[in-house]
């Protein structure tokens, strides 16, 4: 989007909880460019997917919590994908106690944080400052509307536009295409 705004000054970082690569199904790695720790505001901040919550989720360090509620305190847009967005409502960033998440995980959020009520119907909410999509693909209307906060409709438009074309390449699977595969434990498959 800052391309297609032809803005220079947008600068983007990649951390990660434990400062460390993290390496995902099938291999695939994302390498931190800097440390959490380092950052004391952002102006938007992306929580992706943690996988599965029950074995991710407690082994996130207090301390990166209260970076985000630090963050969203003084004014941080908080994104979150997936089930990231377990780590928006363990940090406590629901103030409407309201949240969307996919099917899959929805009755493991409605455990752990009974107090949020599940908005079943919706795929994305804005909460403030506090942007959540249910699923990896339905992420672009929350992106796109920040999008249009930072550099006007016309590169929003540019962006729907970019996406559509993507989308509708013939080329890429829907999530229920290869959902179903991926219900499994099994680490020969997963490697």
């Amino acid at each position: 989007a800052a391309e297609f705004a032809e803005f220079q000054g947008f600068m983007t970082h990649v951390v990660t909880p434990n400062n460390r690569p993290l390496i995902g199904r099938g291999g695939v790695s994302v390498q931190p460019t800097a440390q959490w720790q380092s950052f004391d505001f952002t102006n938007i901040l992306i929580i992706g997917s943690i996988g599965d919550p029950l074995e991710s989720l407690d082994n996130i360090d207090p301390a990166l919590f209260d970076w985000i509620r630090e963050l969203h305190l003084k004014g941080s847009k908080i994104v979150a994908i997936d089930t990231g967005i377990f780590v928006v409502a363990k940090a406590g960033l629901l103030q409407q106690n309201k949240a969307v998440m996919h099917s899959y995980f929805a009755h493991l959020f409605g455990e752990l944080f009974p107090e949020i009520m599940l908005m079943t119907e919706q795929k994305a909410l804005i909460d403030g400052n506090v942007y959540l999509s249910s699923g990896p693909y339905s992420h672009s209307s929350v992106m796109l509307e920040i999008v249009e906060e930072y550099f006007g409709k016309h590169t929003r438009n540019l962006g729907n536009q970019f996406l559509s074309t993507i989308e509708s390449s013939g080329n890429s699977h829907s999530y229920c295409d290869v959902f179903r595969y991926m219900q499994h434990r099994d680490e020969l498959i997963l490697k």
